[in-house]
């Protein structure tokens, strides 16, 4: 790097990382409970459960550095409810289910992933007095009848779960405006729990404090076609078919057939990483003039020496930014 007149500056940072739990046992799954809490059977003999890792449709899949499904920095609990459809978990769906004097409040929600970000369905259920959060893809959204699924085509097969984060701010949550640098002080989960009532704090900012959890469309199937109750608005209706091809309805619940409750288990474990952010410093003995806009970056002449462009890496959290910048040599 120093033949290449590059100057690396390296800063760590501990942030906090959510991760889950992956022996067996302790992967998160959710499951109908009878009235004696123990998993009721289907007519196959098989348990009404979700799958607690995914299906290997090809040899590619098969890497033991997959993790198991989760949704990063959802609180971990194990809770048993009954079970309510709230569409895409948006505020004008929650507004919608009380406008109609539905009531959400205390029970599980099971919503479709779509049009906003999972961390907002999170806030909104929470808000809204959810318990719990069950987050499903449905085919409707990310299959296609025309055409099978993941191998056959890049549509998302019937077990696969779609992870991610909840957080909604920037940064880590435990050093909420502040850079989360080696020695800050840190406002963590037991912190908020100890002094909560005191300072009024619920939680860490822009995370959740209710269980959520990822499931595909054909464990969704599970749930959806034992719920009762009226049915949900045609635009609340998704693609989720039985056997027979025949499309379920989407109910809004709260009851499960024969009095059935839902019951989700969501194992998270936490641990401050060691991340770093590094810095490439370009230096040059001609004079050379960086862009102001991405228009003017996309102006710039090929003929570019090779060290035209500057790589800037920021780690935060568990995301990573790339920004691209190129300079123009005059």
């Amino acid at each position: 790097m120093k033949k290449a007149n590059l100057n690396v500056k390296i800063y760590d940072y501990d942030v906090l990382l959510s991760y889950p739990q992956r022996a067996a046992g302790m992967r998160n799954y959710v499951a109908v409970h009878d009235s004696n809490g123990n998993i009721i059977l289907d007519d196959t003999g098989h348990e009404v459960k979700s799958a607690e890792v995914e299906e290997i449709l090809t040899e590619s899949q098969d890497n033991s550095l997959v993790f198991n499904p989760f949704i990063a920095y959802a609180a971990a609990g194990n809770i048993t409810g009954d079970l309510m459809y709230v569409n895409y978990a948006r505020v004008e769906d929650f507004m919608f289910l009380e406008e109609n004097n539905i009531n959400v409040r205390g029970n599980i929600c099971i919503a479709r992933y779509g049009l906003i970000f999972r961390g907002n369905k999170a806030r909104y259920a929470e808000n809204y007095g959810c318990i719990g959060l069950i987050l499903f893809s449905d085919s409707a959204d990310y299959a296609r009848e025309w055409i099978g699924p993941y191998p056959e085509s890049w549509y998302l097969p019937k077990t696969g779960a779609q992870r991610g984060t909840t957080h909604l701010e920037n940064g880590d949550p435990e050093t909420p405006f502040y850079p989360s640098i080696p020695g800050a002080y840190r406002w963590t989960r037991n912190k908020t729990a100890e002094y909560g009532d005191k300072f009024g704090a619920t939680g860490l900012p822009g995370l959740p404090n209710i269980p959520i959890t990822p499931i595909g469309y054909g464990d969704a199937y599970k749930l959806l076609s034992r719920m009762e109750g009226d049915k949900a608005p045609d635009n609340w209706q998704g693609g989720i078919r039985h056997p027979d091809g025949t499309q379920i309805n989407y109910n809004y619940g709260p009851i499960i057939t024969d009095n059935n409750k839902a019951f989700m288990y969501v194992q998270v474990k936490y641990r401050s990483s060691r991340c770093t952010s590094t810095k490439l410093i370009f230096r040059t003995s001609k004079k050379f003039v960086l862009p102001k806009t991405l228009l003017d970056i996309l102006k710039a002449p090929r003929n570019l020496i090779d060290m035209s462009y500057l790589v800037i890496t920021e780690m935060l959290g568990s995301s990573v930014r790339w920004i691209l910048v190129r300079a123009r040599v005059l």
